[in-house]
């Protein structure tokens, strides 16, 4: 009997394939979604709603993402649940890819070990990988420019900051943004900070910067109307209920959207008190002496139920979010939370800040001032109208949880309008009003 190599090599002529008949042609099977995958029961599951995942082209393969993309005709059974995102060139993608390859290679020549460059790695992945973003727009520019990236003297990284201010108006904040993250390749990056070029042209923005007014309207009257009109929690649909819970807790908790991302319903309370709930924040933007946090926030009961945020927290949780909807937390993928928010198509599975962002905006674009202009934050509404109707600053931030007053003011205040009548305080003249004007000087009871 002939014995046959199983070898990739052995090219021998074998009389049984000769034997085989003709093909059969078979139809072709359809791609599936780079992001989809099957569970051990067999479910398919898509990882593209997450914010950890970066859905990006790392090893640039013309043939494979021309096979992979989806039909354009709605109907078609590959198309898209969502709106499709625009498409990161092939090119920039290598380069991000570099970039994180580039940082890995520093910390392990620094002398870290495999295990801590692993845990360095993994503490805030979306910060690296939005570092890795901007730092390959600064190499492809380079490339462009025909100059060398890591010039360690630095003028590169001026000039390539003073071409996107002269040509693509790059506010101050992004400038600064851009500046952090590109220096990160440098191991002289404080060197570089300090240099006489860099100084300067940093000077000369902050000097041709002008500060735009933070002053905006802060009626909420027609969003008020709108949810009267909407009528009891009860019947609303399950996308209203989830677009007024997000605005509520926004605007009176003084929530960002991941903070609400961030609630985790294993540490909540929502019924050991019938006037308020008390909402655990599990590792918000904030920290604390360089740590992450866990945020309480007690948002406390509205007496008309359709404008209550009590309420519709209750009413959101008894109709969806009853289910268990455990996941990794959207920043520490460690970390699992027990989610507030559901997808309205799958109660199990959790939305993130950016649908929760698109749910608050829905509701802002009712405001007349909101159209047409910058985005209004539900954090800095809430705030803001709280000491218009005379909370003390203190209390709003601490409620907020701000680091500061200034950061507050500086940031989040919408409007530059008292509460206090400094014009019949300041002409006093009778002593009854002069004695009501001293301690306004010492202790505001407004504190504006």
């Amino acid at each position: 009997m002939e014995e046959r190599s199983n070898g990739y090599g052995d090219r021998r002529h074998d009389p049984v394939l000769d034997e085989l008949g003709p093909t059969i042609p078979l139809p072709s099977m359809e791609p599936s979604p780079a992001d989809c995958y099957q569970d051990p029961s067999g479910t398919s599951q898509r990882d593209s709603d997450h914010p950890v995942v970066a859905v990006c082209d790392l090893v640039p393969d013309a043939s494979l993402n021309s096979a992979a993309t989806p039909s354009d005709d709605p109907s078609s059974p590959s198309a898209p649940a969502r709106r499709s995102l625009s498409k990161r060139p092939l090119r920039e993608s290598a380069l991000v890819a570099e970039c994180m390859e580039h940082k890995i290679r520093r910390i392990e020549e620094a002398g870290a070990s495999t295990t801590a460059t692993e845990l360095i790695m993994s503490a805030n992945p979306k910060r690296y990988i939005r570092y890795a973003q901007t730092q390959a727009k600064y190499f492809a520019w380079c490339q462009e420019q025909g100059v060398e990236p890591m010039d360690p003297s630095g003028v590169n990284v001026v000039n390539f900051l003073a071409e996107g201010h002269a040509r693509l108006n790059w506010s101050l904040q992004t400038i600064a943004t851009y500046r952090s993250a590109i220096l990160d390749l440098f191991s002289n990056r404080d060197t570089i900070r300090e240099s006489f070029a860099h100084k300067s042209f940093m000077q000369a923005v902050q000097d041709k910067s002008i500060r735009a007014e933070q002053s905006r309207p802060v009626d909420i009257t027609p969003i008020l109307t709108h949810f009267r009109a909407l009528g009891p929690n009860d019947a609303l649909s399950i996308p209203e209920l989830t677009t007024k819970l997000c605005w509520l807790l926004g605007v009176c908790g003084f929530l960002r959207p991941s903070d609400i991302e961030r609630i985790d319903l294993a540490q909540c309370d929502w019924t050991s008190f019938d006037d308020r709930i008390l909402l655990k924040v599990v590792a918000p933007k904030e920290k604390r002496l360089g740590q992450r946090i866990t945020k309480s926030v007690t948002i406390q009961r509205h007496q008309e139920v359709h404008c209550c945020p009590v309420d519709a927290f209750r009413t959101y949780h008894r109709r969806m979010a009853y289910r268990p909807c455990s996941f990794p937390h959207p920043a520490l993928p460690h970390v699992s939370l027990h989610y507030l928010l559901r997808d309205v198509r799958d109660c199990h599975r959790p939305i993130y800040a950016q649908r929760i962002s698109n749910h608050i905006n829905s509701v802002m674009q009712l405001l007349p001032t909101a159209r047409g202009g910058k985005r209004l934050k539900a954090r800095a509404l809430g705030a803001t109208r709280a000491v218009l109707a005379g909370a003390s600053v203190d209390d709003v931030v601490m409620h907020g949880g701000w680091a500061s007053r200034a950061i507050f003011d500086s940031f989040y205040r919408l409007s530059t309008e008292t509460s206090t009548n400094f014009s019949s305080l300041s002409l006093a003249t009778t002593p009854s009003e002069v004695q009501s004007l001293e301690p306004q000087s010492l202790d505001p009871r407004n504190e504006v």
